[in-house]
């Protein structure tokens, strides 16, 4: 978060920073910005533009990774993908299980996943929690099967009631194998 005072000196119109961006400029501020900030630092909002946003622009640039060849020429490359948005750490060749059915996909049905937060190897990571670009990268898997994880019984009960139900419990699950995990770049 911004420092205290910074947060104080804001006029209501652009005090909108818990919803994450101010309003007029469009700058989402991370974490990585609000270490580098000084904590006596004051707004001018007399531009278009404040000095802040300014700073924050070039800390932003800084910051900012375009160039991800040193992750392309790596070996074994992870990903971590969302999928209704349960994160899940993938490589090349690994078996997910999905504790859901899919409806409306079949066996041998393959998926293209674009909901990836973080791609990285043994030395390098690349992460941005809105979620990285899907033209960084291909992640394409097979679904193999559809089926139901064991029965088991569970024990349902009410509060202050001495009556004890029991309910027999199979959960539908999907397997799905990553056949494809390679940067596009």
């Amino acid at each position: 978060m911004l420092p205290r005072t910074i947060f104080n000196n804001l006029r209501p119109a652009t005090r909108s920073f818990a919803l994450g961006c101010y309003r007029g400029t469009g700058l989402i501020i991370s974490r990585y910005l609000s270490t580098n900030l000084n904590t006596h630092q004051t707004l001018s909002t007399s531009g278009s533009t404040t000095k802040l946003a300014k700073s924050q622009q070039q800390s932003i640039e800084a910051i900012g990774i375009t160039d991800l060849t040193p992750l392309k020429y790596e070996g074994n490359i992870y990903a971590t993908i969302n999928i209704h948005n349960r994160p899940y750490l993938i490589t090349e060749g690994d078996e997910i299980i999905l504790p859901f059915r899919m409806k409306h996909a079949d066996i041998g049905d393959v998926l293209e996943f674009t909901d990836i937060t973080t791609l990285g190897s043994r030395n390098y990571t690349y992460h941005m929690k809105k979620g990285v670009d899907p033209s960084f990268a291909s992640i394409k898997g097979v679904i193999l099967e559809k089926t139901k994880s064991p029965m088991y019984i569970k024990e349902v009960t009410k509060r202050r009631n001495r009556h004890v139900r029991h309910v027999e419990v199979k959960h539908d699950l999907t397997k799905i194998r990553i056949t494809q995990l390679k940067l596009t770049l």
